[in-house]
């Protein structure tokens, strides 16, 4: 700062004509005389330089909690990235386990055990038990509560089945299980049947408990605004393009034509039954579930319960009978969800018959109304499980309608890719 040196204008204030003899009237002498000799400029030079030095502090200061701003911004991302990442490997293990579990469930013809064929048994049992130890390690050390304690449990499913599982050389040791091949295969084909292939078998069971964790994954993801639906579509599109680029076969392109519009079909019927059920769970203003119920209202519940009667067995019928192991095997299962509530279901008029679904109108009109919302308009209900395995099955068969190199050149249907595309069903 640069300070002026002629003072004389501090005195500016002055009259030269005043008679008055104190020509310092209302100026301290000592402040005069500092001026004079110099002082007083030092001391304002010192304090501007204080000022500066306090103005240079509090911007370091501001620069620095920018810094630190940034800094916890970039940690919250980091945060961020590693929950992203857990659940990707938690979808990933929940994925494979599921699959092997539907691969062993399988009935009929498609059935591992069909043949009886003890070598390509004892390869799906041991990719089941892999899987299962790598859920239940990864589960178990989630950072997610919930999930690490019901992933602990699953090896509760385990030890009930402990003596049984040891008899066709399978052993639970350090929290992990173990298959010894020579005991499994000389071990009765029947036994390791009853528990691989039944319903509320060990793998049934098994099945059951992943669903759950599965669901309490999705359910982690979403509180933290993370898209699980995009991880499982690039988890099922990495593992289609990886399983579609290693087969050399070529492709007879009027078959998979045909192919083509059956999933395409498939797609749309599952996609319709998604509709029928969603119009059921809706909540709210747009819910057919009303306090009170006029004419009218149970009129317009029973022809959506109607529709969705329709649409479930035509995605049934069409599921169960296409040329896809997975498709077939999750029809199974959304017929396994309909008799989990065979019962509740009778009450309100819809009856199982055969494995269709039929409605009987006065039954329905003149049922208690509120365990039709409890069975088509709450969480975990029978109409939002099936609105899951419906849009589980629409997945499929688009990626299957979309897939190509779906034939060998002979024209018969590579069945062997058809079910590893996704790992993500059921």
């Amino acid at each position: 700062m640069k300070i002026r040196e002629d003072y004389s204008y501090l005195f500016s204030v002055f009259n030269n004509n005043n008679n008055n003899n104190d020509l310092f009237n209302g100026i301290d002498l000592s402040d005069y005389v500092s001026i004079k000799n110099g002082s007083y400029g030092k001391a304002l030079k010192s304090y501007y330089r204080e000022i500066n030095q306090k103005n240079s502090n509090l911007n370091s200061h501001s620069t620095g909690n920018s810094s630190s701003n940034s800094t916890v911004k970039k940690q919250e991302i980091s945060i961020d990235s590693t929950k992203k990442e857990e659940i990707t490997g938690l979808q990933s293990s929940v994925s494979s386990l599921k699959d092997s579990a539907n691969r062993l469930l399988k009935k009929g013809s498609s059935s591992v055990f069909q043949n009886s064929d003890k070598e390509a048994i004892y390869k799906e049992v041991s990719n089941f038990v892999s899987n299962l130890n790598s859920l239940v390690e990864k589960g178990s050390g989630s950072s997610f509560d919930y999930i690490s304690r019901i992933s602990k449990r699953m090896l509760d499913t385990v030890k009930d089945n402990e003596t049984a599982l040891g008899e066709i050389g399978i052993s639970l040791k350090g929290g992990k299980l173990a298959i010894d091949k020579d005991t499994f295969m000389k071990a009765d084909i029947e036994q390791v049947k009853s528990l691989f292939n039944e319903a509320n078998s060990f793998a049934d069971f098994v099945s059951k408990r992943t669903q759950i964790i599965e669901e309490s994954v999705a359910n982690v993801a979403r509180r933290n605004n993370i898209d699980i639906e995009a991880i499982k579509k690039e988890q099922q599109s990495t593992l289609g393009n990886s399983t579609i680029s290693g087969s050399s076969n070529k492709t007879d392109n009027s078959v998979d034509t045909v192919r083509k519009e059956e999933m395409t079909k498939l797609q749309k019927e599952a996609e319709g039954l998604e509709n029928t059920v969603n119009k059921l769970l809706a909540r709210g203003s747009s819910s057919l579930f009303k306090a009170e119920y006029e004419k009218e209202d149970k009129e317009a519940l029973y022809k959506a319960v109607s529709d969705f009667v329709t649409s479930y067995n035509l995605v049934y019928e069409k599921g169960k009978s296409v040329d896809n192991d997975s498709l077939v095997n999750m029809a199974e299962r959304l017929n396994d969800t309909t008799n989990d509530f065979r019962d509740e279901l009778k009450e309100i008029g819809i009856s199982v018959e055969e494995k269709k679904l039929s409605i009987d109108k006065d039954t329905f009109m003149n049922a208690d109304f509120g365990k039709a919302k409890k069975l088509f308009n709450e969480t975990n209900s029978y109409g939002y499980f099936v609105s899951q395995r419906a849009e589980m099955i629409e997945g499929v068969a688009k990626s299957e309608a979309n897939r190509n190199n779906l034939y060998t050149k002979e024209g018969i249907y590579n069945n062997n890719l058809s079910g590893t595309l996704y790992t993500g069903n059921m």
